[in-house]
């Protein structure tokens, strides 16, 4: 229960896997968090056309979405549809304030889980074609490209589901691989087998228009350089077209110059009170199971963060 003032002991920002799981666990332990989500429970899954690599699951990332909705439902945590537009920290009593697009809260700890967002490639071109013709949602747009020629580039496993995904609705599919040695080799020969793809490894280069549709070149393969007619590319492409959803932290120096966050092995930033979770945290590998792992560990270390301020008598809810 909040104070009148909106005080809460802990609150959770973000609910996709890792920050579900971080709200969980605090519930589960003891502690009640609230959580804050603008968009989907579930995040990202909810555009993911399939999942196959998490232990123990396999279907859509909406139904598994579902399961994350029922399972905070199960633990009554409190989710408020509501943006973050700032978190910072008072020095003097060492509570965090976060505001939203609807308010402020207080709180003793803090889980920040908001993901990533997929920006549009820096490449030639990309400034005079529509800004439409870049998709990083499969689900929403692919009745769109029913009948037509598209190209999907990724260097994950996430772009080659949704590649397989499109393939169902593209009349051709060229599959652009950054990197073969990044993704899972069964589902890479799976996809490069359907008859309507081609799969060709290197990266998009340029793109440009060209009368009624767009052309999109290619540097690698066996030919050096190819261009394709397309009328959209989707990108899943990691790294520099990747930005963590963390402009809203005001504590900054908790924040790297890529807008990742800088945690211990256990979740924990230096910041006493503040943890991170997911894919907004400084690392390499971003997984669905190494979000869950970080969400339990971000909660159980919120909840010890929380108990032992309580067992000292400072927290005053």
């Amino acid at each position: 229960m909040a104070s009148k003032d909106n005080l809460y002991p802990a609150i959770v920002i973000g609910l996709g896997m890792a920050g579900a799981g971080a709200a969980v666990y605090l519930s589960r332990m003891g502690v009640q968090p609230i959580a804050f989500e603008k968009g989907l429970i579930g995040g990202k899954l909810n555009e993911s056309p399939k999942v196959e690599d998490y232990p123990g699951f396999k279907g859509s990332g909406l139904e598994l979405s579902q399961r994350l909705k029922g399972q905070l439902a199960e633990n009554e945590i409190e989710v408020h549809d509501e943006e973050v537009v700032s978190l910072d920290r008072d020095l003097d009593s060492n509570l965090f304030t976060i505001v939203t697009t609807k308010g402020e809260y207080k709180a003793y700890a803090v889980v920040i889980a908001s993901g990533i967002e997929y920006g549009n490639p820096t490449i030639s071109g990309m400034e005079d074609v529509d800004s439409s013709f870049v998709s990083h949602k499969p689900l929403a747009d692919a009745l769109s490209i029913k009948g037509k020629g598209i190209v999907v580039w990724t260097d994950n496993d996430n772009g080659l589901y949704a590649a397989e995904y499109l393939a169902g609705f593209a009349k051709s599919l060229v599959l652009v691989v950054k990197d073969v040695s990044l993704v899972s080799k069964g589902l890479l020969d799976r996809i490069s087998g359907l008859g309507n793809v081609q799969l060709v490894p290197g990266i998009v280069s340029k793109v440009e228009n060209v009368g009624a549709g767009q052309m999109v070149t290619i540097n690698g393969g066996t030919k050096g350089q190819e261009s394709f007619e397309a009328s959209k590319l989707f990108a899943f492409v990691g790294g520099m077209f990747q930005k963590p959803n963390t402009a809203f932290v005001k504590i900054r120096e908790v924040v790297d110059d890529q807008g990742n966050i800088a945690v211990d092995n256990f979740s924990r930033t230096f910041v006493k009170g503040l943890f991170a979770a997911g894919d907004v945290q400084q690392k390499d590998l971003r997984r669905l199971s190494t979000a869950a792992a970080d969400g339990a560990m971000a909660g159980i270390m919120a909840y010890d963060y929380v108990t032992d301020l309580r067992d000292s008598g400072k927290m005053k809810i």
